[in-house]
């Protein structure tokens, strides 16, 4: 491993100390990063004057390059891991590590990948994985999303344009794959690409060569391509909606990313990295997933994948009134989603349903109204039992009950009291 420091001169003025912090570029296996090297300080008797001699700059490097920076302040503690919490794949799960198989087979490869998957699995990750596995880690990973550029503007970002190309091109521009040249170009949601530009992207991989717009001198190109969508790009090419030249061109090797509700066993692992993420982000003091919220949270099936479960985690952590995150944090859908760790039959969820209602419309009515009690006797937080209420559609029945309400029995699934019971306490949340 080589380290290279550049030095950077700090003063400390409550010390009227000055100390150095490295920052180190270390190249292991071919593999470039940018880390940040901690001071330390000592001094060999405690009656010894404390000096710039005592200190020392030492790379926060471990195994596999990893670096850990923590920082204590009154109980407050957060890690900052090797790569950036921008920019990480989280999870253990067999989808997962075949993934990062994936990742040390082709990454060192120059063939064009096609990731695919639906919103919010984690495309653009992947894609810097590879880069960081790739032989271009050093040089430029530029990532455009095909759907968030204008039609009209697309191409000129794409390829640059030239002098008095078109009205307000006052000058040359390189465009985004010039820029990459080199390194790595990553087109997001290139399922999004307008017919002609379709064309024109299929030249560029075939003859490795562009013209910027309003220019006629071909440009080399030494790129390596990665594209994503979330389309069926097979069902566009029968629908001829996208080219099915180009479909090949980009097909060469493809890589499925799992939806979360195929890796369950993943989402207590990322709860505690956003937890994680988002304190040190916010300096704010960490926080532990209560065992309900952590039910709550691998029962529902995530239609938005892990970009959903990070915004849930980011809002109960700025709901949180405790030292927990606790289920009347977490949004709404989350609470009212059934467990699909259990049977699907629909007549088993409808009892479920009815045996809710049933239970918080008679413990108001035990507490003539009192949210406060009811939500006491039935060992939930208040806010978690008017959010039971609205999502159930009770609140016309509880304003309007009465002492002499009659309620409806529960029916149960054909299974002994014991298993039905059983079953409930594991799907309500409302232990």
């Amino acid at each position: 491993m080589h380290i290279a420091q550049s030095q950077t001169s700090i003063h400390w003025s409550a010390v009227r100390l000055s100390f150095q912090i490295a920052f180190a570029s270390c190249s292991d296996n071919g593999t470039k990063s940018r880390c940040l090297s901690c001071p330390t300080a000592s001094r060999d008797k405690p009656s010894s004057r404390f000096d710039s001699r005592g200190l020392s700059v030492e790379p926060c490097l471990g195994d596999m390059g990893r670096k850990h920076c923590v920082w204590r302040k009154s109980g407050f503690q957060t890690t900052h891991h090797s790569t950036d919490l921008m920019h990480t794949l989280v999870g253990d799960s067999s989808a997962m590590k075949r993934t990062y198989e994936f990742f040390e087979r082709v990454g060192p490869c120059d063939s064009t990948v096609l990731i695919y998957g639906e919103s919010g699995t984690g495309k653009e990750l992947a894609a810097r994985s590879l880069h960081r596995k790739s032989r271009r880690c050093s040089k430029p990973f530029v990532a455009i999303n095909c759907a968030a550029i204008p039609e009209g503007l697309l191409e000129s970002e794409l390829f640059g344009h030239e002098r008095g190309a078109f009205t307000g091109a006052v000058g040359q521009k390189k465009g985004r794959l010039e820029s990459a040249n080199g390194g790595v170009v990553f087109l997001d949601e290139v399922g999004e690409l307008a017919p002609a530009l379709q064309v024109k992207l299929l030249r560029v991989l075939q003859e490795r060569e562009f013209e910027r717009v309003g220019g006629i001198v071909p440009i080399p190109l030494n790129v390596r391509l990665i594209a994503a969508t979330n389309k069926n790009l097979e069902r566009e090419v029968k629908a001829r909606a996208f080219r099915e030249d180009l479909y090949y061109r980009l097909n060469v090797v493809s890589l499925r990313m799992p939806a979360l509700r195929e890796r369950r066993e993943d989402v207590a692992t990322l709860a505690s990295y956003f937890v994680e993420k988002f304190a040190a982000l916010d300096r704010t003091a960490l926080k532990e997933i209560s065992p309900r919220a952590l039910e709550c949270l691998t029962s529902y099936d995530w239609p938005g994948n892990v970009r959903e479960l990070e915004n849930a985690i980011e809002r109960a952590l700025v709901l949180s009134r405790t030292d927990s995150i606790e289920p009347e944090d977490l949004p709404e859908c989350v609470l009212t989603q059934p467990t699909l760790l259990v049977s699907n039959d629909s007549k088993y969820h409808s009892a479920i349903q009815t045996l809710k209602k049933n239970l918080i419309l008679q413990a108001m009515h035990e507490s003539q109204g009192n949210y406060n009690h009811a939500a006491r006797n039935l060992g939930l937080h208040t806010n978690y039992l008017h959010r039971l209420i609205r999502n159930l559609g009770l609140r016309g029945s509880v304003r309007m009950f009465s002492s002499h309400m009659e309620l409806e029995p529960a029916v149960w699934p054909q299974a002994t009291e014991d298993q039905g019971r059983s079953s409930f306490n594991s799907v309500s949340g409302l232990r």
